[in-house]
């Protein structure tokens, strides 16, 4: 039985037959890593492992009712309820009633949803962004909002602000607007978006999960954002720029008696990964995969050193590939401190390479790497049924 039809029986039970399935998958990032809250480029797909959430709607319902398959959980809470604890996996959708409610004075219906997901939790393939995706799109569907990309992927993000986490607009967009075998390249000064085709001839893309669990919300990520701003406003105070992907280097050089090198770094990262989201772009639709596989491996030595947003684990694991004459192409995913590492390499390899790791992993840190094989899918999907 598949999770699906598994889900479909559990809701039946509890809920009865449901009027709408949505599926909302969950993200990858092959390079441009904290440069989308820096306004600067990146280049994610949607993947084909995701939240399959089934919803009813009837006018008789006096609560919003919700079922986790994972957690074995059931939430309950209304309109006026107080805020769901942090720990509580419903506090996203909580917080986005809440906003729509508050910011677009739309009455959003009480309903009943159950859901089962299929992304690996804490492994850098943003769960928190399917959640409020697949769940904004049903309600632009049902209350027919006729919202754009762009709209529901900044109701998503303001979403994850109120949670605590200042992320940038990248999740929820590549998991609103992804394409079966696309990369989705964002310009994240305008929002604007174009699709790169990613046929990967030979090649695949393998996760692999520290095991390290991340809370970006109470974490140094938001920190990392502090300290960009603050160069920025100074650099302002000289020159009209208006975002830190516009800075260059002469303006860092311009205010670097001013403030510490590694704060000074950070944006050098911003403005180096910049460069490699370009030039990876450039590289795939020549399909010149090496290339993009050398980008990778600078990005994350830039995130360790300069961004200082990985961890031990995740450094360790990209050392291998790189050392191993197997990988093509690795680095940490995410918003760092734990999570996963993205593997660019030959489909003939990956056997060879999960072995290995498994082996290396397990004799430094006690425990073997969950591996997940992604793919660039389709987005949201919604059906009626």
């Amino acid at each position: 039985m598949t999770r699906l039809s598994s889900l479909q029986d559990i809701h039946h039970d509890r809920f009865g037959p449901a009027q709408y399935h949505v599926h909302a998958p969950g993200r990858i990032n092959l390079i441009g890593e904290h440069t989308d809250y820096n306004h600067g480029y990146v280049l994610p797909a949607a993947t084909d492992r995701g939240i399959h959430f089934l919803f009813n709607f009837k006018s008789a319902l006096d609560a919003y009712d919700l079922y986790s398959k994972n957690l074995d959980d059931h939430q309950t809470f209304y309109k006026n309820s107080p805020p769901l604890p942090s720990e509580n996996w419903a506090k996203y959708l909580q917080a986005l009633i809440r906003l729509i409610e508050k910011e677009e004075e739309i009455s959003v219906p009480y309903f009943q949803a159950s859901l089962v997901s299929e992304i690996p939790v804490g492994g850098g393939l943003s769960s928190s962004a399917a959640l409020t995706t697949g769940f904004l799109t049903m309600i632009n569907h049902h209350l027919k909002l006729n919202w754009s990309i762009e709209k529901l992927a900044s109701l998503a993000q303001q979403t994850e602000h109120q949670i605590g986490a200042k992320v940038g607009i990248m999740d929820p967009y590549a998991i609103l607007a992804g394409k079966n075998n696309h990369f989705i390249f964002i310009d994240c000064r305008t929002n604007e978006h174009s699709l790169i085709p990613g046929q990967f001839d030979g090649y695949t893309l393998l996760l692999a999960d520290t095991g390290i669990s991340h809370d970006l919300a109470n974490s140094e990520y938001n920190q990392r954002r502090e300290i960009c701003e603050t160069i920025l406003k100074e650099i302002q105070s000289f020159r009209k720029v208006a975002y830190v992907s516009d800075i260059t280097f002469q303006d860092l050089d311009t205010v670097r008696s001013k403030f510490t090198d590694p704060s000074i770094q950070k944006v050098e990262f911003v403005l180096e990964e910049n460069q490699r989201v370009l030039q990876s772009v450039e590289a795939i639709r020549q399909n010149k995969w090496d290339q993009v596989g050398a980008f990778m491996y600078e990005s994350h030595h830039g995130l360790s050193k300069k961004y200082q947003v990985s961890c031990q684990e995740l450094d360790f694991l990209v050392q291998v590939a790189e050392t191993s004459g197997i990988v093509t192409g690795a680095r940490m995913m995410g918003g760092g401190f734990g999570g996963s590492t993205i593997n660019l390499l030959e489909e003939n390899k990956l056997t060879e390479f999960q072995e290995l790791i498994k082996e290396k992993y397990s004799t430094n840190f006690g425990r073997a790497p969950r591996f997940t094989e992604v793919r660039p899918s389709d987005g949201v999907t919604i059906t009626a049924l």
